[in-house]
């Protein structure tokens, strides 16, 4: 997901300000194209986007 698909899934969930947090699982996540809609979440009451990684 290029930056620019990032924003435009943000404006559509309404997520287009909140803050960004990544939860990083280790070492093994290299190699792959991140993040995938699948990995994404938000919660509205932190204001928060998560990226599962």
């Amino acid at each position: 997901m290029t930056p620019k698909e990032f924003y435009e899934w943000a404006v559509e969930n309404g997520a287009e300000d909140y803050d960004i947090r990544i939860d990083w699982m280790g070492e093994y996540g290299f190699g792959y194209n991140l993040p995938g809609e699948d990995q994404l979440s938000v919660n509205k009451s932190t204001e928060q986007i998560t990226i599962d990684i």
